[in-house]
């Protein structure tokens, strides 16, 4: 158990690949999967509001940690910072822990990795939920925003995740809640793979990953999945974003999308609205 107060989960680990993932597995093991992918700089802690809420409604929630997160492993491989890897390990992870099409819950980086899979592998999701994230479209140029951050968290001696994530909310944070985002990256070297995985996301041809991209794209226009976008009013990386996802992606057309009331991190600012949008769209998909 995290000594968290307000992260009441059980800690359980997964073996993928000879990498170990931390997680969280509640709710009705009978029940329909839905899976929480969380982005940068976070862990599966961002979603402590959202997944107690989902759970109760009869659902099985599965919410790990990515590589380098949380209280997964923070020893990385030198491949491990590359998209095809992330993408690999989360679908060993799916594998390994028998998650049979879920739903995807997916923020920011999350629903990078969560797009990919998706892309390729038509049916491991039952359908797509994505807040405030994106998979950059080919030529794509990146918000000046995201570039302050991938520099920001490159170079920056200081990377205080709990301030961090508070800047980008709406509300402010209380001091446990900041407490609990920094507790996996008190130490710097806990926080490497914060600083890396900005670098990850390809904007321009011969960048790392950008071939992948543009395939991914290619297999997403002819996605007929059911996507549902939940993006904020007020961030400033990925708004607007929505809106591509619905024009190109087959799948998202004639959704509930909503734009909510928030900042970045749109867990923190509505976790009541998303949450009840999720339990809508499984009932819709049931």
């Amino acid at each position: 158990m995290c000594p968290i107060s307000d992260y009441p989960f059980e800690s359980l680990f997964q073996h993928v690949s000879g990498y170990s993932l931390h997680y969280i597995d509640v709710g009705d093991s009978n029940g329909r999967p839905v899976l929480f992918l969380h982005g940068v700089p976070t862990w599966s802690f961002t979603f402590r509001k959202i997944i107690p809420l989902v759970a109760e409604a009869g659902y099985r929630v599965i919410a790990p940690d990515l590589p380098g997160f949380g209280l997964s492993r923070n020893k990385l491989p030198p491949e491990a910072f590359s998209l095809s890897w992330l993408t690999q390990l989360i679908a060993g992870f799916m594998d390994e822990c028998r998650i049979s099409k879920p739903v995807l819950v997916a923020h920011d980086w999350g629903g990078v990795i969560g797009l990919m899979l998706a892309s390729s592998q038509t049916n491991l999701f039952s359908g797509l939920i994505l807040c405030n994230s994106l998979l950059p479209l080919p030529g794509m140029k990146a918000p000046f925003l995201f570039k302050l951050w991938r520099s920001f968290a490159r170079f920056s001696p200081v990377l205080p995740v709990g301030m961090i994530v508070n800047v980008a909310c709406e509300r402010s944070l209380t001091r446990k809640e900041r407490r609990g985002y920094t507790y996996p990256f008190r130490m710097g070297q806990n926080k490497r793979a914060i600083r890396k995985m900005p670098r990850l996301i390809p904007f321009r041809e011969g960048q790392q990953g950008y071939a992948d991209v543009v395939k991914a794209w290619d297999g997403l226009s002819n996605y007929q999945k059911a996507v549902l976008t939940l993006f904020s009013d007020r961030d400033p990386i990925t708004r607007g974003g929505e809106r591509i996802i619905q024009e190109r992606i087959p799948g998202a057309r004639n959704q509930a999308h909503k734009v909510l009331k928030g900042g970045h991190f749109i867990q923190e600012d509505a976790p009541e609205e998303i949450a009840n949008s999720i339990l809508a769209f499984m009932r819709a998909q049931a």
